[in-house]
């Protein structure tokens, strides 16, 4: 009779032992469940990495649109404005904008300059203020003025004639800065110019990719001085 009453107990002991048993998890099943945790963690990182840099590309090239744009604008209504141009090979553009005093001879404070620096990365609008008044050169010396920007004396010069040079920076990040001299239109007084602009890694967020814009131009001097050698100079 003792034998019959305990075969029950443990009985149910046993069934209590395998519910537990089938309430837990294997060693197996956990690693299957790591493992599969791990994919999704990864596609998810995967994702975050790839929208950060979509975005950041993304914000670098509307960067460098908005600032190659008011460059292209602020060369554009310059040249046409301007009745002498004269260019160099490291990138500097020299203009008179008009005869302010009706003598036919270029004062300093009647010319803009363009130049590109390639440290910081900009290209600068300057232009000159005060002076002694007696700097007044036949247009043809515009070139002087050309030579002086491409040597970088520019400020040096200004200041020794009285004049205090106004610089505006145009446009940051720029890689390069060409003009290409009536290339495009050989009749007219036409000037190319290629505006390269670049961001770099560090800036994009960290991805080891640069971000490059070119900016592509035309413009046309309003009345250019054809006895005053202008034509040769852009040859």
């Amino acid at each position: 009779m003792t034998i019959h009453r305990g075969q029950p107990r443990f009985g149910a002991a046993m069934a209590a032992r395998a519910r537990v048993r089938r309430g837990g998890f294997t060693l197996v099943e956990l690693m299957l469940a790591m493992m599969v945790s791990g994919m999704i963690l990864s596609a998810v990182a995967g994702l975050a990495w790839a929208l950060g840099t979509y975005n950041g590309q993304g914000e670098a090239v509307a960067e460098l649109a908005i600032q190659g744009r008011f460059a292209s604008t602020l060369l554009a209504r310059d040249l046409r404005a301007a009745r002498v141009a004269a260019v160099t090979d490291g990138g500097a553009l020299v203009l008179w904008m008009g005869d302010t005093y009706a003598n036919d001879l270029l004062d300093i404070e009647e010319i803009v300059v363009y130049r590109y620096q390639a440290l910081p990365q900009q290209v600068e609008r300057c232009s000159f203020v005060g002076g002694y008044g007696v700097t007044y050169i036949n247009p043809d010396g515009i070139w002087n003025v050309a030579i002086a920007a491409d040597a970088g004396i520019l400020d040096w010069a200004g200041s020794v004639l009285g004049y205090t040079m106004s610089k505006q920076v145009v446009c940051n990040h720029v890689a390069g800065l060409s003009f290409y001299p009536k290339r495009a239109y050989p009749q007219t007084a036409s000037l190319e110019y290629v505006l390269r602009l670049s961001r770099a890694e560090d800036i994009v967020r960290g991805t080891g990719q640069t971000v490059d814009l070119n900016f592509y131009g035309t413009g046309t001097l309003r009345a250019p001085l054809v006895n005053d050698d202008f034509c040769s100079q852009l040859q």
